[in-house]
């Protein structure tokens, strides 16, 4: 028996959107998998078309490219469990950090990049992938369980209306 799973510390609306430096109504354009110089694991990098820029100044038809741990290289493959996954077949919301190479990853991991199913004012964004568990300290200092920034699917307009709030509220914004 094998358990992929990852244990991530949980964040909230407002901590992704504190912590990313680009949120982005987006899509999936090209992907492609390389060896990262400085460590030799495989990572992939996602091609993202802007659809919506909120946070960063990226703008609508800009592009972004999101490097996520795990990918395959020919026979070798890598999968990271907890990683995010940004769906080919539809735009997601997508909160990114730039790291210390200077390279764009998901934020929060898999906590940071949400499928929209939908179109129009039927749109809904639906919880991050559900392949990490989400914990939180207490006040003892022992991990609980904890909610991810978004549990059941919301309509895009409010969560967008939600996240333009926090965005000011931050003091950030598109540029």
């Amino acid at each position: 028996m094998s358990v992929h799973a990852a244990v991530l510390l949980a964040l909230d609306l407002p901590e992704l959107v504190r912590t990313s430096e680009h949120v982005v109504v987006a899509k999936a354009e090209t992907r492609a998998a390389r060896k990262a110089g400085d460590t030799g694991l495989i990572v992939t990098d996602v091609r993202l078309r802007v659809v919506t820029g909120l946070k960063g100044g990226a703008k609508a038809g800009e592009t972004l490219v999101a490097t996520l741990l795990g990918g395959s290289i020919g026979d070798i493959g890598l999968h990271v469990p907890g990683e995010a996954i940004i769906p080919e077949d539809r735009s997601a919301l997508v909160f990114l950090r730039r790291n210390q190479q200077g390279e764009l990853n998901v934020t929060g991991m898999g906590q940071g990049a949400m499928p929209i199913v939908g179109q129009g004012k039927a749109a809904e964004v639906h919880p991050a992938s559900e392949n990490a568990e989400l914990v939180q300290a207490g006040s003892d200092g022992k991990l609980r369980d904890a909610p991810g920034a978004v549990m059941r699917a919301k309509p895009l307009a409010g969560l967008l209306t939600e996240i333009r709030r926090i965005v000011a509220a931050q003091g950030g914004g598109s540029r």
